[in-house]
């Protein structure tokens, strides 16, 4: 139920209007009530019940979207300019779904997809594609050249892309010709990839020149990856001091600039370091807002340096959805989704945000349910949880609750007003388990 103090509050005001009303009946407020309340007054509350009509289920069969949800959302795809999809854990359910999604907003006309993987670790994908190899092949070569295990767990150049769904789903957009392109930073893991793509990019003269350094620095980061043994920000931030101030590595940096490599990429570089520096001092606010202000400049350069027109072409981005909201993001900074949104709907479009979320999942074969879990991540989504099912993914369309619960006055717990805010769907994921890895 609304608290008494709102309800309390409205008669307060009311009360005040009519006896102004009554000393001043000069002033017109005959629609006073209506003009104050944009909304209709109610005292009902949004909970369980209220959500539950919302809840459509799906399933995906041989890749293809069916059900009551499904037919909601191909409506969403085929009305979308831009298309912004939230990811999180990295899952095998994530996976199918985003394929599924790409393949029906290709058929919608979709052909260009942003991902949150760091400028430098695309050049780096592009660079493979563009000779020949496919995406899933060239990511497990990467793999296995540059990831590392420890303490069991595996760390690849490009987390986002370690696994075998995700690289096959490149695969599909690849052949259908699609165009890539990334936003965000490169991860800690990739700046021994980083540093091999860059010499390699020189000429072999300027590569015959410069061997010897270039040998020295891969020396220094394979010395340094190799001391890591649990990666967390004390280690990450060993890992970023020892190379801030390695006269070695920033003598090879600088002769990189000078030998005339891409201001751009070397500035990826940079920032990449200076990115995990923070996370390794844990400077969570400065690295964000950092984060989020230069991935609206790199948003600019994509649509300028692809001729990008958002009065024709449709758009596909794909980041964690804790950074890919159409308002505030969960670091409390207007991210690139709001800006995409708007860009959206300044050309006459409409952007549409969803986000995948967890249920059920397996970890080592036993059952788990992130309801009875103690997840930070997870608990902002605790309202629509319980809609979660084991055997069929979930869609709850979020674009009508301005209307129907904002503006019809009712009170909206706080979670769920936040969940509104940043999103336009949710997909709760049947039961998931973690992706098999490329390598």
């Amino acid at each position: 139920m609304i608290t008494t103090t709102h309800t309390k509050w409205k008669g307060q005001v009311l009360f005040s209007i009519a006896l102004t009303t009554f000393l001043c009946p000069h002033i017109p407020w005959a629609l006073s009530a209506t003009a104050l309340d944009h909304h209709v007054w109610t005292t009902d509350t949004v909970d369980q019940k209220e959500l539950a009509h919302y809840a459509k289920p799906f399933q995906l069969l041989k890749g293809r979207l069916t059900g009551e949800g499904a037919d909601i959302l191909e409506q969403v795809l085929d009305g979308s300019q831009v298309l912004m999809l939230g990811n999180h854990h990295r899952s095998h359910q994530e996976e199918m779904l985003a394929m599924a999604l790409s393949r029906h907003f290709h058929q919608s006309g979709g052909k260009r997809l942003i991902l949150e993987i760091g400028p430098l670790s695309r050049d780096v994908l592009v660079d493979q594609l563009s000779r020949g190899q496919s995406a899933t092949a060239a990511l497990l070569e990467l793999n296995r050249t540059y990831g590392m295990t420890k303490e069991g767990r595996f760390f690849a150049p490009i987390p986002d892309l370690k696994s075998l769904g995700a690289a096959r789903h490149l695969d599909s957009l690849h052949t259908k010709g699609w165009s890539i392109h990334a936003l965000g930073y490169d991860s800690w893991t990739a700046f021994s990839m980083i540093i091999d793509f860059l010499y390699a990019s020189m000429s072999p003269q300027k590569q015959s020149e410069h061997v010897d350094a270039y040998t020295r620095t891969m020396a220094l980061l394979d010395r340094l990856y190799a001391e890591m043994n649990s990666p967390n920000n004390a280690e990450v931030l060993q890992l970023t001091t020892a190379l801030k101030s390695s006269t070695l590595f920033n003598q090879f940096i600088d002769m990189l600039e000078q030998e005339g490599t891409e201001p751009s990429r070397m500035e990826a570089l940079r920032f990449s370091l200076d990115y995990w520096h923070w996370y390794g001092q844990r400077r969570f606010y400065d690295k964000n807002k950092a984060n989020a202000k230069r991935n609206k400049v790199l948003l600019s350069q994509i649509l300028e340096r692809a001729a990008v027109d958002l009065n024709e072409d449709k758009l596909m981005v794909s980041m964690w959805r804790q950074h890919m909201t159409k308002g505030r993001t969960a670091n409390g900074f207007y991210g690139v989704g709001n800006t995409l949104n708007e860009l959206a709907e300044m050309n006459g479009h409409t952007a549409n945000n969803i986000a995948i979320i967890q249920r059920y999942h397996r970890v080592d074969g036993i059952l788990q349910d992130r309801l009875e879990a103690d997840d930070p991540l997870t608990s902002l989504f605790v309202d629509f949880l319980p809609f979660g099912e084991k055997h069929q993914h979930v869609l709850i369309d979020l674009r009508k609750f301005n209307k129907e619960f904002y503006w019809e006055g009712y009170h909206i717990p706080e979670k769920i007003e936040k969940i509104f805010e940043r999103y336009d769907l949710l997909i709760i994921a049947k039961t998931d388990e973690d992706a098999a890895i490329n390598d």
